[in-house]
């Protein structure tokens, strides 16, 4: 595992080797002779571990890590590319290395990438909830006003929010995930629901609760990556990725509306297009760069986190009104049932 960090000045890096060397195998000692044209072959099988051996680190820096040198059960990290095209790289890389010797010290070697990812139990997705107060003044509650033009008169009323003009207030529940499964056989929900609160609505918009249209809904995943390197020496890295979802519904053909009901009723925007991590992860085993989404992780030198960042927009009343919000994200590695 290697983290390269540079600039005009200086060039820094960090370097931990994850698999201890009495992993290695000698398959053949002794006298070696292959005609031309023949090839001679070994056969031989190699256990990986589940964690990392905290030994060969325990005489580490602390200062150059992000967990403790001495820490144990670390899981083993899965295969993992940074590069920003520029200054910083980071790997964690795994390969099959073989190499023969000769008795006059020349020595050929061969690389073997291999791909290791950590499979996570199946969780699913979970969801934080959050509640947005809302209350809307406007002649365009009343049924068949919502684009009606207003005299001078109700203009006035309307700004100034006299009693005499409708009012409706709401909550505007919204449960996103905090939790994000690769590979989930399931939709990644996202919920969305309205709460009439009658204390703050007038009594003929009680009878008939307005149209609460989804306007405009736009969520994106914020990944950040942290490297260090010797002399405690840091970068970060940031991407972000938009998950496309009004372009999604807007293929639909048809407007959302968000239930306003006291029964708990709710629409999930992810199920209704499908949204799923996996359409758009892709695994990279040779390396040659970083797949769109990659599991949340830390390791020594390496740290991944994850951030959820939404807008929506909403309309009722001729009127719109907009709530922007950017959550921790966790995302976890496929199953292997999934």
């Amino acid at each position: 595992m290697e983290v390269i960090s540079e600039t005009r000045l200086s060039r820094h890096k960090g370097l931990f080797d994850l698999i201890p060397r009495h992993y290695r195998q000698t398959l053949h000692q002794g006298p070696l002779h292959i005609a031309d044209g023949d090839k001679k072959f070994w056969r031989f099988a190699i256990t990986i571990p589940k964690y990392v051996d905290p030994a060969d680190f325990k005489d580490r820096n602390e200062s150059e890590s992000f967990l403790s040198p001495k820490a144990t059960n670390i899981p083993l990290p899965s295969t993992f590319t940074l590069y920003d095209g520029g200054q910083t790289k980071g790997f964690v890389e795994y390969f099959v290395r073989a190499s023969l010797r000769s008795k006059d010290e020349n020595r050929k070697e061969a690389k073997l990438p291999i791909t290791i990812t950590n499979h996570s139990p199946l969780v699913g997705s979970r969801l934080l909830t959050r509640i947005y107060f809302y209350s809307i003044v406007s002649y365009g509650l009343i049924p068949g006003m919502e684009e009606a033009k207003l005299s001078l008169p109700q203009i006035i009323k309307q700004a100034m929010k006299t009693s005499s003009v409708p009012k409706f207030g709401f909550n505007l529940r919204m449960d996103m995930p905090e939790v994000i499964q690769i590979n989930d056989p399931t939709p990644i929900p996202i919920r969305l629901q309205a709460i009439m609160k009658r204390n703050f609505t007038s009594d003929d918009i009680k009878k008939i609760p307005p149209k609460i249209k989804l306007k405009w809904i736009s969520i994106q995943i914020i990944a950040t990556t942290e490297v260090i390197c010797e002399d405690a020496h840091t970068r970060v890295e940031e991407s972000e990725a938009d998950l496309d979802i009004m372009n999604r519904i807007s293929i639909r053909g048809q407007d959302v509306y968000i239930p306003c009901t006291e029964d708990g009723s709710f629409i999930d925007i992810g199920d209704l297009i499908d949204l799923r991590l996996d359409q758009y992860h892709n695994v990279c085993p040779q390396h040659q760069g970083t797949a769109p989404f990659t599991p949340s992780f830390v390791t020594y030198n390496i740290r991944r986190f994850h951030r959820l960042k939404w807008v929506v927009a909403v309309e009722l009343g001729g009127q719109v009104v907009q709530k922007t919000e950017t959550i921790m994200l966790k995302i976890l590695g496929p199953s292997r049932a999934g």
